[in-house]
């Protein structure tokens, strides 16, 4: 459908008794980890849901919903089954606002996302197609499941520690270990929060020497 979209109607002016400014809205899509068996069960035959999953069908080379419905839950957790899966049930779950609060989405002002919610919001805001979002997270969640299958990875979450402490260690972590090894910050969660991924020995080292460095967590996910 090339129609082009409407235009965004402006906010209100004013809401409420007292003629107060609306708030802004932010609409936040979750990334991999939120998935669960029986996701997208309530909301799969909306129209505009059941038009995504007939797409999605020849471009995933699978039934998703199956997959989400039906499980089993370690099937749906496979990164290359749970990220697609992801995207799509983010737009279903954005039809499902739209269909129940409709001014929430027309007078959303930001999209954002945490990881793989980062391509659902792209989608949302209109920046790409949906069949070109699901092909590309398709191909990075089989890219991160071949990466995962190479050898042993772990996560290690950091707090209480700023970057410029914990990247050092993070090298000497990897160096500790020898060639192969790899302990990088995968992502910056909040002030002084981090993931780490890297490689088991690697991180299992970093973890104890975070903790001697007074981080207030050094947790294996």
């Amino acid at each position: 459908d090339k129609t082009p979209p409407k235009p965004r109607q402006p906010p209100p002016t004013a809401v409420g008794p007292n003629g107060e400014e609306p708030l802004p809205i932010a609409i936040f899509f979750p990334g991999q980890g939120s998935q669960y068996v029986k996701m997208m069960e309530g909301v799969k035959d909306m129209p505009k849901v059941k038009e995504m999953l007939e797409k999605a069908g020849p471009i995933l080379g699978y039934d998703i919903l199956d997959i989400c419905l039906n499980g089993p839950e370690d099937k749906l957790e496979e990164t290359r089954y749970c990220q697609p899966a992801m995207f799509i049930g983010g737009l279903a779950g954005l039809e499902k606002l739209r269909e129940e609060k409709p001014e929430a989405v027309t007078r959303a002002s930001v999209m954002a996302g945490l990881s793989l919610g980062e391509y659902t919001a792209l989608c949302a805001a209109g920046v790409m197609t949906f069949e070109d979002g699901l092909k590309l997270v398709k191909l990075r969640g089989e890219a991160m499941q071949e990466a995962a299958a190479a050898g042993k990875q772990l996560m290690l979450s950091v707090a209480g520690l700023e970057k410029d402490k914990l990247q050092p260690l993070c090298v000497q972590a990897a160096q500790k270990e020898g060639a192969g090894a790899v302990c990088q910050i995968a992502n910056c969660l909040f002030p002084g929060g981090f993931s780490v991924g890297g490689t088991e020995k690697a991180i299992n080292e970093l973890k104890t020497m975070a903790e001697k460095a007074g981080a207030l967590q050094a947790k294996i996910l």
